[in-house]
């Protein structure tokens, strides 16, 4: 499924909205507002919660040392959206740009990365996305204020529900024991 269907899966759950065929159509109004929205829209959804399919591992290599504050300065991975740091070693650690840094001269750095092939999307997240969207362009594109309000709530409903079905595949064991694993 591609950027294009979520879309109009989400023209869909609008109700009275007509389908598009090309995103950056701009001769249609729908497609113009959801080509404005749409990464944005999947980004941010991707960053608010540790999904398993947008988690990634790197053994990130020191670049150089910060101007003050902190010993050592890391290259984030170029597509990271969030980092999820649940180590001792790495406690005090902040995110500037695109650097991390730390006191500790190693980071094996945990994170939510970017992923914009919508077939590695888990079902639930693109149930979620695609009522994400809907929620946030239906009264742009229908000017129905009382749909937007339902796809709203219907959007906080899958978002809970997806959260929660997510984060029960693997085992109940903390960030801190996953990083410490030996192969």
């Amino acid at each position: 499924m591609a950027a294009l269907d979520v879309c109009n899966r989400a023209l869909i759950k609008m109700g009275n909205a007509a389908l598009i065929t090309d995103l950056t159509d701009t001769a249609v109004p729908q497609a113009v507002v959801l080509n404005a929205v749409y990464a944005n829209l999947r980004d941010a959804l991707q960053q608010a919660f540790t999904w398993n399919f947008a988690t990634k591992r790197a053994a990130l290599v020191v670049t150089t040392a910060p101007a003050f504050g902190y010993d050592y300065a890391f290259t984030a991975p170029t597509d990271m959206l969030r980092a999820i740091i649940d180590d001792p070693e790495n406690a005090d650690y902040r995110v500037e740009a695109s650097k991390i840094l730390t006191n500790a001269s190693a980071i094996n750095l945990v994170y939510i990365a970017q992923i914009t092939d919508t077939t590695k999307f888990s079902p639930l997240f693109m149930e979620t996305l695609v009522a994400y969207i809907a929620a946030e362009t239906c009264e742009a594109i229908t000017a129905n204020t009382n749909q937007a309000i339902k796809l709203k709530r219907e959007f906080e409903d899958m978002f809970t529900r997806a959260k929660k079905a997510d984060s029960q595949e693997g085992t109940a064991y903390s960030w801190r024991q996953s990083l410490n694993r030996r192969p």
